[in-house]
């Protein structure tokens, strides 16, 4: 009789530990999701940001003007390692670092007190970096001129 206590007593231990587990993996699963998804969407206007500055590089390139301001890419710097573990899809994490590898050419520029040089990749890369921006939105389910989720990011 005491085998048996001692046996329900380690099957509902057992029992307990793995529901325990359970919960606390879909909990995380949660949290991941709702961090791509969040972390996704403001990436998609930082580098919406970042294309239109480099737009303007280019026009003042075109004015013959130049300009010593970088692309602000702080958002990226700060989750790129996070979301790369995060993220289910390698696709996504591919058109990111394109954009991202393109904006830091021109920033690396402007490090070098090379403003004209920026502004040429600027010019260079700018419908690179457009293109890329909707095959961003389009595999993580953004439409083309909002921010706006059509659904869930499983990413």
């Amino acid at each position: 009789m005491e085998w048996e206590s001692i046996l329900v007593g380690f099957a509902m231990g057992l029992f307990a530990t793995l529901i325990g587990v359970r919960l606390q993996r879909s909990w995380q699963d949660y949290d991941d999701k709702r961090f791509r998804q969040k972390t996704l969407e403001s990436l998609i206007v930082e580098i919406q940001n970042g294309l239109e500055r480099t737009r303007g590089l280019i026009d003042l390139r075109k004015q013959g003007k130049i300009s010593f301001g970088r692309i602000y890419v702080a958002l990226w710097d700060s989750v790129s390692q996070r979301l790369a573990g995060s993220l289910k899809d390698g696709e996504i994490l591919n058109l990111l670092h394109q954009i991202y590898y393109r904006f830091d050419l021109i920033n690396f520029n402007f490090e070098r007190d090379r403003p004209g040089v920026s502004g040429a990749f600027a010019e260079s890369y700018a419908d690179e970096i457009g293109k890329n921006l909707t095959l961003l939105k389009n595999r993580i389910g953004l439409k083309d001129k909002s921010t706006q989720p059509a659904g869930e990011l499983d990413g």
